[in-house]
This record gives structure tokens, sequence and C-alpha cells, in this order.
């Protein structure tokens, strides 16, 4: 993040955080950003794809809806999955460019000037408080995590298993392309030889593999909830092409 704002307890005294602003921040984000310790928990719900970033990095995202700017795992004021991903679990901290693993920065995603309802960052002595302290133990190991999801995506990309794909939804008159979507290269998987997919078992990164391609399934239910909302236009059906 580019435009961060550093976590000061001068500056941040009165801030305080809620799970409620991270389902307001969630709510707009139809990706949402995933590490690889999360998709086999995450994929029981939802599809998972690879995606860039705006910088052009690899990144892990769970798809939430079809539509830019609409969250469909949001309702009756909480996240409707059984797991909820470490990037809402922190919201709105998160590590500062350079951290390390005992050298941690915290930053603030959001407006401090809208965070004035539950529970403090900082004693009235400007100290961590309970929940602060909670939260960066949170942050600590979802930098960890951030790691083992750089090293997976650079894993797969130097064995050639990250395939562009697109969504292709069928409206009735017209068909919706989804571009920028990348999943795992099927046909490339089954040549990686004996010794290569020891090594994606022994480095745990053949379950995740694996979630991800079943995860597609999800589509089905991400169609049907968006069809059972009427603000949104049915769509008759979904294909998943490999674009030439």
């Amino acid at each position: 993040m580019s435009n961060y704002l550093a976590l000061d307890p001068q500056q941040h005294a009165a801030v305080k955080v809620s799970e409620q602003q991270a389902l307001v921040f969630a709510a707009s984000q139809h990706l949402i950003n995933t590490r690889v310790t999360e998709v086999a928990q995450l994929a029981c719900d939802l599809p998972i794809f690879i995606s860039k970033s705006p910088h052009g990095d690899w990144a892990l995202s769970a798809l939430t809806s079809v539509v830019p700017g609409q969250n469909l795992w949001i309702a009756e004021g909480r996240w409707q999955p059984t797991y909820l991903p470490m990037l809402l679990q922190t919201y709105p901290l998160y590590a500062l460019p350079g951290s390390e693993q005992g050298q941690l920065q915290l930053g603030l995603m959001a407006d401090p000037l809208s965070m004035t309802a539950g529970l403090s960052l900082f004693e009235d002595s400007h100290q961590p408080s309970l929940e602060l302290q909670r939260r960066m133990k949170l942050v600590e190991t979802d930098l960890q995590n951030e790691y083992l999801t750089f090293r997976f995506l650079q894993q797969l990309q130097q064995w050639h298993l990250i395939q562009h794909i697109e969504l292709v939804l069928n409206k009735g008159t017209e068909e919706q392309r989804i571009q920028g979507l990348y999943t795992i290269n099927e046909d490339r998987l089954a040549q990686l030889s004996a010794e290569q997919l020891k090594t994606l078992q022994q480095q745990g990164q053949l379950l995740p593999i694996h979630s991800m391609l079943l995860s597609l399934l999800q589509l089905n239910k991400l169609i049907q909830k968006h069809n059972s909302l009427p603000q949104f236009e049915q769509i008759k059906s979904i294909k998943l092409v490999l674009p030439k």
C-alpha cells in the first residue's frame, strides 16, 4: 500500500475498532485477499483464484460476487461463510512495508476519523490496549502467512502452474466476460514428476492447489446467491473458458 498511515499512539489515541468496521469494508469487495494458509477453509464456500495486484504482483483472492463493488457473502450484519479471512480479522490494521518477524510496524487501512465505536487501541497512558495486543499477534501471523503465500505463488509461476481463465456469464440476451483471473493449470499439474509432487506435498502446497481447483465448483453457489437477489440481472449459466 503506497498511501499508508502509520499507527501512532499520540495521533490515534482515540481510535476504536470493531468487527462491524471490517464488514463495512468487506461489503464493497468482490475480491477478498487471501493467504495460502486459508485456501482450504475458504474453498468450502468460495471460489479461489489467482489475480494480480495493481502493482503487478500475484495474489490469492476469494471471489465474492460477479458484480464489481458487491459482496454477496455479507448478510444480516454478518459474514456468512464458515471461515473469516485473516484480512477481516485484522482490519483496519496491517503490517507496514519493511515489517519483519519481531519488528512489526503497524498501519491503518481506514480513516481514523470514522473509527469512533468499538474497543480502544490505546489506554489512557497511550500504551497498547489488550485489543491492540490481540490484533498485533494476528497481524504478525498474517505477515508470516503473506510470506508463505509469496513462496507458494512463486513456486506456481516457476513450474508454469498458473493459467489465465475467463468467466463467461450467460444472461440470456448477452454474455458478460470476467477477465483478470487465473487458476491452476491442470494439464501442467498432471505432467509434474513424482519428485516435484513430493516437493509440493512436503512444502504444504499440494493441499491448497487441489483446494483451489475444487473451489471452482462454488461458482454455482455464487450464481445462485446472485440470482436470489432482485436487484441483479439473472444469470442463466456460467462457463469457464481457457483463452488461447
